[in-house]
């Protein structure tokens, strides 16, 4: 006879018995986690139950807690580092809603210092990667750039490390390149980068010249600039972007965050003049542009900042002839399809915006 399941004989079988329970966890039983490259005092002096760790960079690390993910990092302690957490929390109490939330120690101290480092804490949540070849990104971050910036506007007098250091950094980067020039005229050039770097001195001189001029012109305020737009410091939640680090803030004219912005992530997109001008819609409609600030803009825009940056990363040994060779190369026909959307971009942003101006 065919064998028959039975729920009475079942039943009969599990009298007496105590219901199994499965031992639930207790965040409060966790063992410690130790963290390399982390003093064991600074992780014991917050609230949390580490589970486990992820360096994410030398100087940072993704902890796993039962709260959720937080982000250490760590710094040199120097007073001028100091002054960025104090920055930090300052944003966040303003309301700023592009920073996650700072953890405080024990003791309520916003850092911890331990042999001669600093460390701070804060939330984290993981969000999209930040792709600068995607516009609707680019959309989203000349809006929340704009509105960081509102924020943020008329800091510069109480903020500011020296007051016009941002113009004083243009003057000395043509300074190096008439170095670079000097340099090479004494000597044999022998390698293709010299070979580039003297063929094409004149033209990006010149820009670099013509453009310092404007910006002494234009002027602007002092105000804090986030200083930090590579696609490693953002990430995407729902519709905002959140900087990661602003360890690298300065204080300058806002058109410099800006236009960092533009000249990163408009190569991708071969300067198309569409694009720009939706991207300076999307900022002005947050943060408006006034005629200076539109002219420094234009003038951070036409800056030879790539043409130094490679030539000073040569000549300082950092990186070959090898490595630098093509990047100047196709920076030389990226800046042919930069000035051709830079020539029509100011007929629109100069002459018609004006017009339009007046006529309101």
């Amino acid at each position: 006879m065919a064998w028959q399941f039975s729920s009475a004989r079942y039943m009969r079988g599990q009298e007496g018995r105590r219901p199994e329970v499965l031992p639930q966890a207790n965040p409060e039983a966790l063992p410690e986690v130790t963290v390399k490259g982390v003093p064991p005092q600074v992780l014991s002096s917050y609230k949390l139950k580490i589970r486990s760790a992820e360096r994410k960079s030398p100087n940072s690390w993704l902890l796993n807690t039962p709260q959720g993910e937080y982000l250490l990092r760590e710094l040199p302690d120097q007073n001028i580092q100091v002054k960025t957490i104090e920055l930090y929390l300052q944003l966040l109490e303003q309301g700023i809603a592009n920073l996650f939330p700072l953890e405080k120690t024990k003791s309520g101290k916003a850092y911890e210092k331990t042999e001669g480092k600093l460390y701070y804490l804060t939330h984290y949540r993981k969000g999209n990667f930040f792709k600068g070849d995607d516009i609707s990104h680019l959309r989203l971050a000349a809006k929340n750039l704009a509105i960081l910036h509102r924020q943020t506007g008329g800091w510069g007098k109480e903020q500011s490390k020296k007051q016009n250091l941002w113009l004083t950094v243009k003057q000395n980067r043509l300074r190096d390149l008439l170095t670079y020039l000097h340099y090479l005229k004494q000597n044999k050039v022998l390698t293709d980068f010299e070979r580039l770097f003297m063929e094409n001195f004149d033209f990006f001189y010149d820009q670099g010249q013509e453009s310092l001029e404007h910006m002494v012109l234009a002027g602007q305020e002092e105000a804090f600039i986030i200083n930090n737009l590579l696609p490693e410091n953002i990430t995407l939640l729902d519709d905002k972007l959140v900087f990661l680090d602003i360890t690298k803030w300065n204080t300058g004219p806002q058109a410099m965050d800006f236009s960092l912005l533009l000249n990163s992530y408009l190569p991708l997109h071969r300067w198309d003049l569409d694009l720009i001008k939706d991207l300076i819609t999307q900022y002005h409609q947050e943060n408006p542009l006034d005629q200076k600030a539109r002219h420094l803009l234009l003038a951070q825009l036409r800056f030879p900042r790539r043409y130094w940056l490679y030539s000073h990363q040569y000549f300082s040994g950092q990186l070959s002839s090898d490595d630098l060779t093509p990047k100047l190369k196709r920076y030389i026909l990226e800046c042919y399809w930069r000035d051709i959307c830079l020539d029509q971009l100011e007929n629109w942003l100069i002459g018609e915006w004006d017009k339009n101006d007046s006529k309101e």
